[in-house]
């Protein structure tokens, strides 16, 4: 299963050290119970735009000089469902619509028509597909159908962000030391992550079955 990161400036006009948080991140992703070597990737925002960049190596091995200052990062880890192993195309977060979109999770048996390579890109393209405007009742109809239409859903943890805010669904049915999302608001910055990046007492649990909003 993989890892999710989400850094936010307070205030748009201030920049986040990107390398610091990615640093931060790649530390978590390396000792990490699940292996999270098959690839990463990272959006950043600059000049109202997304950037990307993904690679197939481990983010260990990354130095991270090509990713700028920001005050809006959006990174994942990935660890290749059944070994199948490092493929920049499965690799987020992907980009479409001027949405940009990670997952982390296992949903079994899934009987939903959608297009993509992987399963998080199906995801992906179907929750596009019943956006009809109102992104946020996207999300609960896609989370409700999903329950309807597969055999059981271990864990479906997202970060879909559009231009105007940023949705973190956090879902599932077993080992909560592992799929519990975490949030921490500081003077400046807000971290949205799969683990605590840090030892600060201001971590919070995002509720399971939930899908909290941060405006962008």
């Amino acid at each position: 299963m993989c890892r999710l990161l989400m850094i936010k400036a307070t205030n748009p006009k201030n920049k986040i050290d990107s390398n610091h948080y990615l640093k931060l991140f790649s530390k978590m992703a390396k000792t990490s119970i699940e292996y999270q070597g098959d690839g990463w990737g990272v959006a950043w925002r600059e000049e109202n735009d997304w950037k990307l960049y993904k690679s197939e190596n481990p983010i260990w091995e990354e130095t991270f000089e090509q990713i700028n200052n920001t005050d809006f990062l959006l990174a994942h880890v990935r660890s290749a469902f059944n070994n199948s192993g490092s493929d920049v195309e499965s690799t987020m977060p992907f980009k479409k619509e001027n949405k940009l979109f990670i997952f982390n999770g296992e949903i079994r048996g899934v009987k939903i028509r959608s297009t993509g390579k992987s399963g998080a890109e199906k995801l992906f393209n179907f929750i596009l597909r019943l956006d009809n405007g109102n992104l946020y009742n996207s999300l609960q109809r896609t989370s409700k159908i999903l329950e309807k239409q597969s055999n059981y859903i271990r864990a479906n943890n997202f970060i879909i962000i559009d231009k105007n805010q940023a949705y973190i669904h956090n879902y599932f049915n077993e080992n909560p030391d592992y799929f519990t999302i975490f949030k921490k608001q500081d003077k400046n910055v807000l971290t949205v992550c799969s683990e605590q990046l840090d030892s600060s007492p201001k971590w919070e649990k995002i509720q399971n079955k939930t899908i909290e909003v941060f405006k962008c």
